[in-house]
């Protein structure tokens, strides 16, 4: 192995560590708030009730789910109220019961009403697994929606929300919303997050993780540590940024009137199904409107035609 290779596989485990030391104080940082309110409580603790329940839809266009050990599923029912619900092969506490609270318009939900941190009892969390219900009439009733899960797999399905906030450590995240969202942003530690959905603006980011998203998007923005990102698009969307570190780029688009791909790369090779005018670390195709961003420590980056057969 010759001098320069030697230095380039040493700069490029120098960039690995760096990037994947950003990337997960990030997206650890921002699930602290979580941890706070599973040990230390929260603020105003008193007005929550504990238990199932079913929730009057009137007025509710937000939901905030904080959970960790088990899972959180989001979904429509039959029904004409929010259901709430929880189950556990475990015996149930009144204390170790989840915990809601209805205020301006966003409906709160906690694993359990938190005391202090030195609540020892509290330290070992039972498998729970939550069930969200809205009113199949009303699947559209939310504006918002925001997740925060530990050791919980997320699943959002057959239900339209305007914007989508989640987040998960040691837990997937699966989406498969009806009609259209403005955004939808998912930040995972060691899971996957797997979307179909069509969407303005998507923001996604991964450690120990692949990033799988299919349908229609218009701007999306990936970054991915030891995970790939696999992303097919009904669509040519307008804007395209993914980074990666350690884990394969790849886009899959329909004919489109042009892009403008400009590609960084450290060991990998970049690829493109389209015909395509090549300069340095640049490919431009057609008329060149639409603006893609790839950047690659270890790994290829392709663009793909979606009516073409890759075996």
């Amino acid at each position: 192995m010759n001098k320069s290779a030697i230095i380039k596989i040493i700069i490029a485990s120098v960039v690995v560590l760096i990037l994947t030391a950003v990337l997960i104080v990030s997206l650890v940082g921002e699930r602290s708030n979580l941890l706070k309110n599973i040990f230390h409580g929260i603020s105003n603790s008193d007005s929550y009730k504990s238990g199932n329940i079913n929730v009057s839809t009137e007025s509710i266009t937000g939901l905030d789910v904080n959970w960790i050990s088990g899972s959180v599923k989001i979904t429509t029912h039959n029904g004409s109220e929010i259901s709430v619900s929880e189950t556990s092969s475990d015996i149930l506490d009144d204390e170790d019961k989840l915990c809601y609270l209805v205020e301006n318009g966003v409906l709160y939900i906690k694993y359990w009403k938190p005391r202090g941190v030195f609540s020892f009892g509290r330290m070992f969390s039972p498998t729970k697994y939550l069930t969200v219900s809205i009113p199949e009439s009303k699947a559209d009733l939310l504006d918002t929606l925001k997740v925060d899960a530990v050791s919980a797999d997320t699943n959002i399905d057959k239900i339209s929300i305007d914007d989508m906030d989640l987040k998960s450590v040691s837990g997937n995240i699966y989406i498969t919303p009806v009609g259209s969202a403005n955004s939808i942003k998912a930040n995972t530690v060691s899971g996957e997050i797997n979307i179909n959905a069509i969407v303005d603006s998507a923001d996604f980011k991964s450690v120990s993780g692949d990033i799988v998203f299919n349908n229609i998007v218009k701007k999306i923005a990936c970054k991915s540590v030891s995970g790939d990102i696999d992303i097919k698009s009904e669509n040519c969307p307008d804007e395209i940024y993914a980074k990666s570190v350690s884990g394969e780029i790849t886009f899959t688009i329909p004919e489109n009137k042009g892009f403008t791909a400009k590609y960084s790369k450290v060991s990998g090779n970049f690829n493109c199904s389209f015909a395509t005018v090549n300069s340095k670390e640049k490919a431009v195709y057609g008329d060149g409107s639409a603006s893609f961003e790839f950047s690659t420590v270890s790994g290829d980056i392709s663009i793909k035609n979606i009516k073409i057969k890759y075996y």
